[in-house]
């Protein structure tokens, strides 16, 4: 029987949160931990998708090739996340390639594995089914947004996304620690580096963030950040 921690550890996951003991312990016996290194790639656009990801710890960005050759940042995923979305169920290729944007702790499950899970077991494959429909939900709103937010809109959402868990305690300024280039955040909202650069400098001058020595943006206006946001 699989021990204490493994279960706890993976109903830390949102998509096995509200799961009893029994269905985490069969989850368990077929997860394994996995640490990646900064700057490694994980899943490689096109190859089969051999396995599912959990992320316990860490970031990484989930990209694909554009038409013109040219990279496109899908979104960035961190803690409780899971990838790949598609392909795991009929063993396609991989929608996009995943590189790790720092230090990466995973439970992965092979996909054999976890396909049969879902198949013997209804509560987790509709675990699953409510995480994918979430994230279809998420992505639909980010494609309505491209069309009608303005870009300051826009990168004020996308900042209070990245931000680290507990951005909601008020004892502690939230910390977005995904350290992308002003190229990469241009590419996930969809505008050019240069009026990411020129945003966020106002947004700095509005007192709605500030940056660490390392780069890190500090949310310290989150009210006005979401209000923002919120906005056209």
């Amino acid at each position: 029987m699989p021990g204490d921690d493994i279960v706890i550890q993976l109903q830390a996951f949102p998509a096995f949160a509200a799961l009893a003991r029994p269905h985490l312990e069969q989850l368990a016996a077929i997860a394994r931990e996995r640490s990646y290194r900064p700057d490694m790639f994980v899943l490689v656009e096109g190859e089969p998708v051999e396995a599912v990801y959990f992320i316990r710890s860490g970031f990484v960005k989930a990209t694909r090739t554009g038409a013109d050759g040219r990279e496109q940042i899908v979104s960035v995923l961190g803690p409780g996340d899971f990838f790949p979305h598609v392909g795991f169920l009929d063993a396609g290729p991989a929608p996009g390639t995943v590189h790790t944007l720092s230090p990466l702790v995973v439970a992965v499950l092979h996909r054999v594995d976890f396909v049969r899970l879902l198949r013997e077991n209804g509560e987790v494959a509709l675990s699953i089914i409510s995480v994918l429909e979430k994230r279809i939900r998420l992505l639909q709103n980010q494609l309505v947004a491209m069309g009608i937010k303005s870009v300051p809109a826009r990168l004020a959402g996308l900042i209070l996304e990245m931000a680290a868990p507990g951005a909601g305690d008020k004892s502690q300024r939230p910390v977005v620690n995904v350290h992308l280039s002003r190229q990469e955040l241009a590419a996930m909202i969809g505008t050019t580096r240069e009026t990411v650069s020129r945003t966020l400098s106002d947004f700095r001058r509005a007192g709605m963030i500030d940056f660490q020595p390392d780069g890190s943006i500090v949310i310290v206006d989150a009210a006005t950040l979401k209000n923002l946001a919120g906005g056209p």
